[in-house]
């Protein structure tokens, strides 16, 4: 078994007082927050969990989710996180379907009734026991299995149903040590955690601290404006909508902040919100990622070649990404998941000739630099989350009155794209957003549909067969008159 060396405890004997966790109106050192991770495992052990169980944990950003995280990977017990936006029938599904042996979720999450037959629930974790017990005792270093699956993180999918990928340490480890080559991060630095702990980038900002010393800044109650101006943040992750709100605000301004890096996702970046950015004197990257490859693939200094294409940087160490025959992006390399995991226990990690097929399609420029123009299928990026067009219209499908529905992307400068839908059915057109209730209960709020139109005349009249290049027109046309 390939081992590795636990990250936080390296840096609890390394630097003890060093700060780890920025966290509301307190700092947490390494030493602190590896006594607490101690605790948490005592607490996993007692509720019947071992190394190769699988723990989902229902839950936003929070300490206890954190302290979760790095007792699970210290265990050897699988990391299942998930969002609890989810309707309560969908997170059943997910922890069936992850094989969970127990599952916590978070107290201020409104999901009290949640329960999964065979499955256990961790009610509480004992807030006294997680506090830091100061000892004396020498500390040693502690080995963990860089192989053996320490997480099962939910993608889109490019299907429009998540599946969960698994990864091990050593895809992790990568990750964070190809990133560093691009993005230097020290014991001076903080980085915020602005990206969620149950997608893959905010499980990147985690390691890539802890490898480097660097503090996370936890501050799940605020906006990223406030949590500038409460903390000393140094590197911070966003997405467009991100960017967005935090230079439309006039809480902050961010030449008058510690920010030196900002790193961007989520598929769009607008030039002139870039722009604002480089005026104010702080290094901005875009990047190109995706959770099988466990966070970053490329980063790099953008170069917008037109109004809609712009570069996202270089393969980073320790991954390869080249460009099919057929122009899709593949990946390979350290950084690479294990796996789709199927129930009962196994990875299935599709290959081809040793590289993985994103789906996304792209070109390299003469420099070497990666330009990603689209989808394979009809999957697109609003405000940083994979939207499947085919899962909403299912969904309104399902609803009384509909008999055909059609999902397409529009055009928004805070979100790049949002969705909106087309709907035939024997509801009054004026009167369509009724069909909203009945969303709701089976979509998550950022894929439901900035508005409902009725299906076009043209469409019943003609017997034209669903074309999405017509309706991509069609609503492009109707949003903007109606802006």
């Amino acid at each position: 078994m390939a081992l590795h060396r636990c990250p936080l405890r390296h840096q609890a004997i390394l630097s003890p007082d060093a700060v780890a966790v920025w966290f509301e109106k307190s700092r947490i050192t390494f030493s602190e927050l590896d006594d607490q991770v101690v605790d948490i495992q005592r607490q996993l052990i007692t509720a019947g969990l071992q190394a190769g169980s699988h723990l989902a944990v229902v839950s936003g950003n929070s300490l206890t989710m954190l302290r979760l995280l790095l007792a699970c990977l210290r265990s050897g017990i699988v990391f299942c996180p998930l969002n609890p936006r989810f309707p309560a029938a969908q997170l059943e599904e997910f922890i069936k379907s992850m094989d969970c042996d127990a599952f916590y979720v978070e107290e201020r999450e409104a999901l009290e009734g949640l329960s999964v037959s065979g499955v256990v629930r961790i009610t509480q974790l004992d807030s006294s026991a997680i506090m830091p017990n100061h000892s004396t005792a020498e500390m040693q270093e502690i080995g963990l299995d860089a192989e053996g699956l320490c997480d099962l993180i939910l993608t889109s999918g490019s299907s429009g149903k998540a599946k969960a990928a698994g990864h091990c340490y050593r895809n992790h480890y990568y990750s964070a040590v190809g990133s560093q080559a691009q993005i230097p991060l020290d014991g001076h630095d903080a980085w915020l955690l602005s990206l969620p702990l149950f997608h893959v980038g905010g499980y990147a900002i985690v390691i890539r601290c802890l490898l480097a010393g660097a503090a996370i800044v936890l501050a799940p109650d605020m906006v990223a404006a406030q949590a500038l101006n409460h903390f000393p943040v140094t590197h911070l992750s966003l997405v467009n909508t991100q960017l967005y709100r935090l230079l439309q605000t006039d809480q902050v301004s961010l030449k008058d902040t510690s920010i030196k890096v900002i790193l961007m996702g989520g598929g769009y970046v607008s030039s002139d919100l870039v722009a604002d950015v480089n005026t104010q004197g702080i290094r901005i990257l875009t990047s190109y990622g995706l959770t099988e490859s466990s966070s970053q693939a490329c980063t790099g200094t953008p170069f917008f070649l037109d109004s809609q294409r712009l570069t996202s940087g270089q393969p980073l160490p320790h991954r390869q990404v080249r460009i099919s025959q057929q122009g899709e992006i593949q990946v390979r390399g350290e950084v690479l998941f294990k796996g789709y995991y199927q129930c009962g226990g196994q990875c299935n990690l599709p290959l081809d000739e040793g590289w993985f097929a994103t789906g996304n399609l792209g070109f390299f420029t003469d420099d070497g630099q990666l330009v990603v123009t689209g989808r394979r299928d009809n999957m697109f990026i609003s405000g940083g989350e994979n939207i499947q067009p085919e899962e909403i219209e299912k969904a309104l499908l399902a609803l009384p009155g509909v008999r055909q529905a059609i999902v397409v992307p529009v055009f928004d400068r805070e979100f790049g794209q949002r969705p909106v839908a087309f709907v035939d059915s024997n509801i009054p057109d004026d009167n369509l957003n009724c069909l909203r209730s009945g969303l709701a209960l089976r979509l998550v709020r950022f894929k439901m549909p900035e508005r409902i139109y009725p299906w076009p005349a043209e469409a019943i009249n003609g017997g034209l067969k669903v074309n999405r290049r017509f309706f991509y027109a069609l609503a492009e046309s109707w949003h903007v008159h109606q802006q």
